[in-house]
């Protein structure tokens, strides 16, 4: 039974999941639920996280206070800069506004802007910060792009976001908001209304036993793994592919490499650096995400494949990459990538998925009586 924590002001209420309700004699204040939070200044949070370790980080102004799951009580005040590497640098060090863990990686939201933050290296991603309009499709639209109030995971694929009186759901492996939303938390959060918690939240998580695990794993996040013998493989939480190339087995027909853009589905990376994604329309997606994007859109073709294959990263010969692609999609390699219609971008996608070589392999799926045994042993 997941239990969900959501504070506003000095008070919190806990949440139980499965109902979908507050639980009875809440809300409480903070003093009355953590031993030493508000004696330390931390009675009204800026943001909360826990990252699956026992604990809960709760970020108030520069500052972070620990607390322990089991004790209840805070054991470790901190400053933010020096203690995150790299939130500082990228202006995170103070005044966030809202964070959610993501299995191995935690996001940060403050103002406009968000980051993502690699937990077993314990660094911000290269890369960020981003503005949220640009990278969280809908949520611009839907009034949610700067001074959000709150987010969490809620274990089933879903983000949910608080700003003010209202919420929203954001599907994670689709990279959009939910349709209907957003939504009032008034009438939709079974008794938050009645304990004054309809609008302004500060915070909220939902706790996780102590090794990731608990009520609200990610859902995806640090399942897969690679390896080079058998030919090569790539293990997926239930399927096993085998041979083929690499961006066959990563399910990333692009050959992406994490850190230089945004991939929030990304579920690892192989031996070489490269994004395994839960399936290929997730790899599909991403290419897509990356050629639209800020940082691709504004460049010609030929620009976007010098920065895309990079002369000297492992033989990339760019001139002889945007050849191809005029060769196999039709496009002149002066075309700004923003002015390509849907139907070119796709042309243009499926050149590069042909140049970086996707050819499949083998698949085997958990469980199938056909998979050789020392196959089998890499799903232990």
């Amino acid at each position: 039974m997941a239990k969900a924590y959501l504070i506003k002001g000095d008070h919190y209420v806990r949440y139980d999941t499965d109902t979908n309700r507050v639980d009875d004699g809440y809300p409480k204040t903070i003093s009355a639920g953590w031993n030493g939070l508000a004696e330390r200044g931390f009675g009204s949070p800026d943001t909360a996280l826990d990252l699956g370790t026992g604990r809960v980080y709760v970020f108030k102004g520069g500052d972070y206070a620990r607390v322990d799951n089991t004790s209840n009580a805070v054991d470790d005040q901190r400053p933010i800069a020096g203690n995150w590497p790299g939130m500082a640098e990228a202006g995170f060090g103070d005044g966030l506004d809202a964070a959610f863990n993501w299995g191995s990686k935690a996001y940060f939201f403050k103002g406009g802007w968000y980051l993502r933050y690699d937990v077993p290296s314990d660094k911000v991603d290269d890369g960020y910060p981003l503005p949220i309009a640009d990278w969280w499709p809908g949520m611009a639209d839907a009034g949610f792009a700067d001074a959000l109030d709150a987010a969490v995971n809620w274990g089933n694929g879903k983000v949910f976001f608080f700003k003010g009186g209202h919420y929203l759901r954001y599907e994670m492996a689709g990279n959009r908001v939910d349709d209907g939303y957003p939504r009032p938390v008034a009438g939709n959060w079974a008794g938050l209304s009645e304990a004054g918690f309809a609008d302004g939240l500060n915070a909220t998580w939902i706790r996780l036993a102590a090794g990731g695990g608990g009520a609200a794993p990610a859902p995806v996040a640090g399942s897969a793994a690679s390896g080079d013998d058998h030919g090569g493989w790539v293990r997926l939480p239930d399927v096993l592919h085998v041979g083929g190339t690499l961006a066959w087995r990563n399910n990333n027909p692009g050959n992406l490499l994490p850190g230089r853009v945004p991939y929030k589905t990304a579920l690892a990376v192989d031996r070489r650096g490269l994004a395994i994604f839960p399936s290929y329309a997730h790899g599909w997606t991403a290419l897509r995400e990356v050629l639209r994007s800020g940082t691709y859109g504004p460049l010609t073709i030929a620009d976007a494949m010098a920065k895309y294959a990079p002369a000297g990263h492992g033989g990339n010969d760019p001139v002889h990459y945007a050849n191809l692609i005029r060769q196999h999609a039709n496009l002149d390699p002066s075309r700004v990538v923003n002015t390509l219609d849907d139907a070119e971008l796709e042309r243009f996608m499926l050149a590069i998925k042909q140049v970086e070589g996707f050819r499949e392999g083998t698949t085997y799926h958990r469980g199938d009586p056909n998979l050789p045994a020392d196959l089998a042993a890499l799903f232990d």
